[in-house]
């Protein structure tokens, strides 16, 4: 029975090595075409290790290129790593860039709201601050806005208030692109 058990965990382990590898092969063929999202997923591999040896190099080149052709989980991802330091020099500035582009798109914009209330990154903007935490907000977190509100005063709120509707412009048009660009 051990014997049994033993063969039929080491053909598991060999078809999963097997599946990974032509995975990556197929998945990094697609990237070097351009496919923005493969060029995420092989940056994913990469960065885990995933059918691959785990290259963060690799990942950060991989996941930027993806990002540059407006791969929302992409910029989150690469602003993520900016703010963190994890694979490359923190920077606060390239976090917030990277930010920004994802928030545009609906994601991301906590992350935005908390640089410019920190000013990390960013040049502190309490309106900038209220109006990105409008949209967190929208999405079901409320705790960002409800401190924002407490802390600022009401011109402040007001002018976040606009500058949320502006913001709210820029979403949408992206949203809008990002589906049409996914019908054809």
């Amino acid at each position: 029975m051990k014997k049994i058990i033993y063969i039929l965990f080491l053909t598991f382990l060999y078809t999963s090595f097997v599946f990974s590898a032509s995975s990556f092969e197929e998945t990094k063929k697609s990237a070097e075409q351009g496919d923005a999202q493969a060029q995420y997923n092989l940056g994913l591999m990469y960065y885990k290790g995933d059918g691959v040896i785990k290259d963060l190099t690799e990942a950060i080149n991989w996941c930027r290129k993806a990002a540059e052709q407006g791969d929302v989980q992409a910029q989150y991802n690469l602003g993520t790593m900016y703010d963190k330091g994890d694979g490359v020099e923190k920077d606060l500035v390239e976090a917030a860039k990277w930010y920004r582009k994802a928030a545009e798109q609906g994601h991301a914009q906590r992350n935005l709201a908390i640089m410019y209330a920190e000013g990390d990154g960013v040049q502190k903007n309490d309106i900038e601050a209220y109006a990105w935490s409008l949209h967190v907000g929208m999405n079901g977190e409320n705790q960002l806005k409800e401190h924002l509100e407490k802390k600022l005063g009401l011109i402040i709120q007001l002018s976040g208030q606009k500058r949320a509707k502006e913001l709210q412009v820029i979403i949408d048009a992206n949203k809008q692109k990002n589906n049409s660009e996914e019908v054809r």
